[in-house]
């Protein structure tokens, strides 16, 4: 494992750190190698909760030299300690394990990999220390060879969980993309229970031509967890310019998103208006907003509804203020009510809209109600 440091993210420094040999010498920037460690296929991460200083990084992994997934303590990233196996549990391990902790759970949640009649599945564990981990559970697997799942980095996203699903396509030797690897979206609210946004829909899609003249991540796409920066997703990949069973150059890539912008609705005919209901939510006195993509000549209403599905007077498609123009956060307006008066109600909102992407509604404004 190499250690790198930037102040943007972008230019970045290999410090000699000079603390591990490689080929007669450490004016390097190793922290980390099986020769020293045993590792392979892990993930490290900054726990800004823990208490211990020495435990400040903690890196997953599969543990090479002794057959087993392992973890390591850091305080600073650089100098780490020596495996801790885990004792009573295990997993196959050979991808990129990767762990973060989950508040709701109190627990640390590991996302590694599993196999089953030949085919890569994704597991997942929990632990209270990082040292006892429960028994792995598969959570997700694809639909058959040619939709393998290779790896699932994941991250805590407001109130969900975002996982970037490697997808390996190995079954169809006869198919245009035999051999590579995309990176797709899944979203889970407990880290239990996951869905695939999209299934077959690249989250960052691969570039034009094949090897050796094809574009640097024409190959294989291989995402880490996203994160928030000045405003900002961005999601740093390895990507490489060959298939996956191939020669390749691999190379470290940035891909970028707005805010609240993995992925969202448009209408299933491009020139027709498409229609979008929420769950039950409880509305408060704040405004709501969306965040949406408005194309010229496209538009945004809204309605809100009963349990009944009983449109409420003032509040409905003919009442709604269009919505002409994209942004992060689109109020919802009528003509001669407003939102604040339905505070503390639960309701239905319903979105009518042509020419036009919704992304996201304003989670600070409106709160899932019990019964959603």
């Amino acid at each position: 494992m190499l250690y790198a440091v930037s102040t943007d993210g972008i230019n970045w420094d290999k410090p000699a750190l000079g603390l591990i040999d490689f080929e007669g010498s450490a004016a390097n920037n190793l922290v980390m190698r099986r020769a020293s460690h045993g590792l392979h296929a892990g993930g490290v991460f900054k726990d800004r909760r823990e208490l211990d200083p020495s435990r400040t990084y903690k890196f997953i992994h599969r543990n090479a030299s002794a057959g087993r997934m392992a973890t390591c303590f850091s305080a600073d990233g650089i100098r780490w300690s020596q495996p801790v196996l885990w004792q009573e549990h295990d997993a196959i391990g050979d991808c990129h394990n990767n762990a973060i902790w989950s508040p709701e759970r109190e627990r640390y949640v590991c996302i590694t990999r599993g196999w089953s009649v030949g085919i890569r599945t994704v597991l997942r564990s929990e632990s209270a220390d990082f040292i006892n981990w429960s028994k792995p559970v598969e959570i997700m697997r694809g639909a058959d060879a040619h939709d393998q799942i290779y790896s699932m980095p994941i991250c805590r996203y407001g109130d969900l969980y975002i996982g970037l699903p490697s997808v390996f396509h190995k079954g169809d030797e006869g198919a245009a993309n035999w051999d590579s690897v995309d990176t797709e979206l899944t979203v889970s609210v407990d880290s239990v229970n996951w869905e695939r946004i999209c299934p077959g829909e690249a989250l960052i899609p691969r570039g034009d031509g094949a090897y050796p003249d094809g574009a640097y991540d024409c190959g294989c796409v291989y995402a880490a967890a996203p994160f928030i920066h000045d405003g900002a997703i961005r999601i740093y990949y390895g990507g490489s310019n060959g298939l996956h069973n191939n020669w390749r150059e691999g190379s470290l890539n940035l891909a970028t998103l707005e805010l609240d912008r993995f992925a969202g609705y448009v209408p299933a005919d491009v020139s027709g208006c498409a229609i979008v209901q929420t769950n039950p939510l409880r509305l408060t006195d704040e405004p709501v907003t969306l965040n949406a993509e408005v194309q010229p000549g496209g538009s945004i209403r809204a309605k809100l509804m009963d349990a009944g599905g009983t449109e409420l007077r003032g509040f409905t498609l003919d009442d709604s203020l269009p919505v002409t123009t994209g942004g992060a956060s689109c109020e919802l307006c009528w003509r001669e009510r407003g939102i604040a008066e339905l505070a503390g109600q639960t309701l239905w909102l319903a979105f009518e809209f042509q020419k036009a992407k919704l992304y996201a509604l304003n989670a600070a404004a409106v709160l899932a109600s019990d019964s959603a």
